[in-house]
């Protein structure tokens, strides 16, 4: 695939659905399918409604609160039809969350379904000024198609969306054009995407993980399947999908890969079949389920990939190809810098440190987002002139000596606990030390002050906790620590696990 960096995301695809107008481009929860010829029918026709309903202009930024479906895609492309920028909310927010994400981030005018809550929308709208369109299912689609639409869009904001950024503050980050279509042609050097891939929409809108499944497939002519909710929350059903639509390439957090390995133990590896890229992103990869995972599928012509990457940089930055056997599993390798992405180890001063010390990972390049805006000051924060935008990732990490990095944890996970500085990350790798621990989660307890240990362990709890004796100090065991045994973590809309849910499940004993 050649991506021209003058031409927007919306050029591309309006390029790659001429040249592929019969192709499959998605298959909906309910098993229909729209071919690309539909697929950019529908969405010129909702974009020639939206600049008539609206006046809609190009520049303006537009919010989709709705849950993934062949709508939500529709819009997306509208929205950029119209050289607008497109930001997606969690279907699920509450409405007062929405009125301060819409009332801090500028948009014009918000799209939702027509099953939406529409009184409550509709005051959220008036109170932050903004224009609502309550779509149906079909409705939206019956105007004619838009004539002209706007492609030359490469340094303008493409998409906006949510993070909780590098110190837990809300934030909301803008990635431009030229951002996505760089990263895309950055990747091509690792993998390779093609019309004849099959995409699983499984992460959820406001993530940006979805952001590669969703142009991963419509920027190459792939195909995207969208999984209805109760399917996507099951990791079995998710496997018996993988096979049934065939799909090739799937993106997962390793707290949910973790599920799918169990449940592939459970019915088969040659549901995976059709697999040909597992792409793990967004926490730290367990090495030992990967290396037990390649083993069981090794007849398979099936790769995984551990890609490091941060909202802000527009999805990955790195990629590190894991093939079996891993040689050293307590080294959460991620690869080398994808190309056009700068990776540096600072120090505290902001200073390069050599080879093998390990310091703060900081990111340069055009795949770095123009600005962020954040919740507490309700403004922009410009990165500078392109060429030295730099972003301070606040995580650990360290290059070793071939030139890959070594990710090491948040450096914002050190914790006090009576008087002890205390580090999560180092705490749970201690744990997973222990034979028969296949996963840990330290959690902060502020009241009272103490760490929650989350072990998934077929071990009793007699033979964890004196496990646990051995390698934990003994001013955190068992005074300021307790575990609790998981037969697996629970997960977040996100595909990660959720600290709160396990704090609550902790607390119902």
């Amino acid at each position: 695939m050649f991506f021209d960096e003058t031409t927007s995301v919306v050029g591309h695809f309006d390029a790659i659905a001429n040249a592929h107008k019969g192709n499959l481009a998605i298959v909906s929860k309910d098993g229909s399918t729209t071919t690309y010829a539909e697929l950019r029918e529908q969405a010129q026709r909702l974009a020639l409604g939206l600049r008539r309903s609206l006046s809609i202009r190009r520049g303006d930024r537009v919010a989709l609160q709705m849950p993934a479906g062949l709508e939500l895609i529709v819009s997306m492309l509208a929205v950029q039809y119209l050289g607008c920028s497109f930001f997606p909310i969690y279907a699920g927010v509450p409405p007062k969350e929405v009125e301060g994400i819409i009332s801090t981030s500028s948009v014009s005018a918000c799209l939702t379904l027509g099953d939406t809550d529409a009184n409550e929308m509709m005051q959220i709208c008036d109170l932050v000024s903004s224009r609502i369109v309550m779509m149906g299912d079909h409705g939206s689609y019956t105007e004619p198609a838009l004539c002209h639409h706007e492609t030359d869009l490469k340094d303008e904001e493409c998409y906006m969306i949510r993070t909780s950024g590098s110190t837990g503050v809300p934030k909301m980050v803008s990635i431009s054009n030229r951002n996505l279509i760089d990263r895309f042609r950055s990747v091509g050097d690792v993998q390779t995407y093609s019309p004849d891939d099959t995409w699983l929409f499984f992460h959820s809108p406001a993530f940006d993980f979805s952001i590669w499944e969703i142009w991963g497939a419509l920027l190459y002519g792939g195909t995207l399947v969208i999984p209805d909710e109760q399917t996507r929350k099951t990791p079995w059903e998710i496997v018996r999908l993988i096979k049934k639509q065939q799909i090739t390439i799937l993106c997962q957090t390793p707290s949910y890969f973790n599920q799918i390995h169990i449940a592939t133990r459970l019915l088969g590896p040659e549901n995976l079949a059709s697999l040909r890229y597992i792409i793990l992103g967004g926490e730290v990869v367990n090495n030992e389920v990967v290396g037990e995972f390649l083993e069981v599928h090794q007849d398979l012509p099936l790769r995984v990939f551990n890609m490091y990457g941060i909202t802000e940089v527009t999805v990955h930055a790195t990629c590190k190809e894991l093939v079996t056997p891993l040689s050293n599993l307590a080294v959460n390798n991620i690869g080398k810098a994808l190309l056009g992405t700068n990776i540096k180890i600072v120090d505290q001063d902001h200073k390069e440190v050599p080879t093998g010390t390990a310091g703060e990972i900081t990111l340069s390049g055009r795949g770095v987002a123009r600005y962020c805006l954040t919740i507490e000051n309700h403004g922009f924060n410009a990165l500078g002139p392109e060429a030295s935008w730099t972003y301070f990732s606040a995580d650990k990490g360290r290059q070793l000596d071939n030139g890959e990095f070594e990710y090491l944890g948040r450096l914002n996970r050190q914790v006090k606990v009576a008087g002890f500085r205390i580090d999560l990350t180092e705490i749970e790798q201690l744990a997973l030390s222990m034979e028969h621990v296949q996963d840990a989660r330290a959690i902060l307890v502020k009241s009272p002050v103490g760490i929650l240990l989350a072990l998934i362990t077929d071990k009793s709890q007699d033979e964890f906790s004196s496990g646990l004796k051995n390698v934990l100090p003994d001013y955190i065991w068992p005074a300021h620590c307790a575990a609790v045994q998981f037969r697996k973590f629970p997960i977040n809309q996100n595909g990660k696990v959720d600290d709160i849910e396990i704090l609550r499940l902790a607390s119902e004993g």
